[in-house]
């Protein structure tokens, strides 16, 4: 059987999580003959591997003990001394397993400088997922170009960033694919009737990237200009949650702003919600944007690098507004406000149809064979 790997070690609850189960779990369900393995590095796939074990997937842990539970996650030196922690610890095991199981395939979703170093050592079939707008400064673009020569594939989860690889040149063009990333099943497309609610969701890690604070001080605009009207629903965690907490106190809007903390469950939150807001500094193009769309709730987005204008195809599938512009988004909410039902409609159907690329189905048609040319 061929032996599959994928690596991705992570501190908090980030998409890649679901990324990384769904694609290893679609490979094994399509195609029986493959032996798919997820590594755990620390003990950061522990609460995972009931789920892992249901799909007929296997789990090998580099070390005997869960060091990601004492690993500090919170701020930007911590969270960074973190992942050192974890290659340091993880690095010779994994050179050890490598040797031990000869795998035909790693597939790398996160920390990928150690996957693209050791393809100089192994025989080994490397592919590295690369999203998230990656800043392609000097000393980056000279490592990955100098390290990842033996690299056998790099996917991509849109096309601007394939295209912004292809440009700077780092890897071989012919390397370079576009896959997007499997976040739901094809069925579960939801059936929404028009939403009475006015509640407004925001989901994502309370990380500078999302830019909560921006959207916070957004909303304090539309509480004045529509006083009382509107709520604003926040889930996730992260490192700035107190900095958050104190703006939401300081614009006094306790009672309009909720910061509901990490829920496994999203679909409640958004059957209850009339409008999805992404505020983020940069996505690619951001999970939450396509379970927005699959579950018919209308998206306005910041137009930042690098994968909301490509999904929303500039406004047709919700509004985009300037990154990190808040007279621009609460022109383009209002703009809404008055759009015809049935043009809304238009606009969240048009966002059905271009999340149906990143249904599972649609993924294991596309990295299916590019596994298979090995």
């Amino acid at each position: 059987m061929k032996k599959i790997l994928f690596w991705s070690p992570f501190l908090t609850q980030i998409a890649t999580i679901k990324s990384v189960l769904n694609s290893a779990s679609i490979l094994k369900k399509e195609n029986k003959e493959l032996d798919v393995y997820i590594i755990n590095c620390v003990g950061e796939w522990d609460r995972y591997k009931d789920k892992i074990l249901s799909n007929n997937l296997k789990i090998i842990s580099l070390i005997n003990f869960n060091l990601h539970k004492y690993l500090p996650k919170k701020g930007y030196f911590y969270s960074r001394l973190s992942l050192i922690i974890i290659s340091a610890v993880s690095i010779l095991p994994l050179i050890f397993f490598l040797i031990k199981k000869k795998p035909d395939i790693l597939i790398s979703h996160l920390n990928t400088m150690i996957t693209m170093f050791l393809s100089n050592f192994f025989r080994i079939k490397f592919i590295i997922r690369i999203s998230g707008y990656p800043k392609l400064h000097f000393l980056r673009s000279f490592l990955w170009r100098i390290l990842s020569k033996k690299i056998y594939a790099i996917i991509c989860p849109t096309y601007l960033t394939k295209n912004l690889l292809s440009e700077k040149k780092i890897f071989k063009e012919e390397k370079i694919f576009m896959v997007e990333d499997p976040i739901f099943d094809i069925n579960e497309i939801a059936i929404k009737e028009n939403n009475q609610s006015k509640n407004i969701i925001a989901i994502g890690r309370l990380t500078k990237q999302k830019n909560f604070s921006f959207l916070i001080k957004s909303f304090n605009i539309i509480e004045k200009k529509y006083p009382n009207k509107y709520k604003l629903n926040i889930l996730g965690e992260g490192e700035e949650r107190n900095n958050l907490s104190q703006l939401v106190n300081d614009l006094s809007l306790n009672d309009k702003v909720n910061l509901l903390g990490y829920r496994p469950n999203i679909k409640e939150y958004f059957d209850n919600s009339f409008c999805f807001i992404l505020s983020s500094l940069w996505e690619d193009p951001g999970f939450v944007l396509i379970e927005s769309a699959i579950n018919k709730t209308f998206i306005l987005s910041s137009d930042c690098p690098n994968g909301p204008r490509e999904f929303l195809d500039g406004n047709k599938g919700g509004l985009l507004f300037r990154s990190n512009d808040s007279e621009d988004l609460v022109n383009k909410f209002e703009l809404m406000l008055k759009l015809d039902q049935e043009i809304k409609n238009k606009m969240l159907e048009y966002s059905v149809k271009k999340a149906k690329a990143y249904s599972f189905q649609e993924h294991y048609k596309k990295l299916d064979p590019i596994i298979n040319k090995i």
